[in-house]
């Protein structure tokens, strides 16, 4: 009869599929679900801003210091010098560093904290040393 649907043996696979489908969009729907829930910032360390610093000959290397974190908490620092830039990930308690194979040869460098969405919280950023030839030239505060 025309019109009528009729069960047949070869669409079970084919539901079966869907269904595995369907399953696995909801795994990652609630996956993206956890991504969204707050990050844990502290209130004396910012999770994310901007400064600009001025350097009388630019830097060749950048030090993070972190005064505490849970182990997978994380946060970049960017240093932005014309068209180039570096980023440091500085995750968990500690200190941390990048050393340029280049000078970045600029008056102002902008310093750049910002938040790593895979990890629960920030890192507590505490200090952001600009270094040339092994000294610092400048403390980037960012609040």
């Amino acid at each position: 009869m025309p019109g009528t649907l009729r069960p047949s043996n070869r669409s079970i696979p084919a539901v079966l599929a869907g269904l595995m489908i369907v399953g696995a969009v909801g795994t990652t729907a609630d996956a993206g679900r956890r991504r969204l829930t707050p990050r844990r910032v502290s209130e004396a360390c910012p999770a994310a801003g901007r400064t600009i610093v001025d350097v009388p000959d630019g830097i060749d290397a950048i030090r993070v210091i972190v005064d505490r974190a849970n182990p997978d908490d994380a946060t970049d620092v960017t240093v932005l010098a014309g068209t180039s830039d570096r980023t440091v990930r500085a995750f968990g308690a500690g200190e941390f560093g990048l050393a340029f194979d280049e000078p970045m040869r600029a008056a102002r460098i902008q310093v750049a904290l910002e938040p790593v969405l895979d990890a629960p919280g920030a890192a507590c950023v505490s200090r952001i040393e600009l270094l040339r030839g092994g000294a610092v030239v400048r403390t980037a505060v960012i609040e």
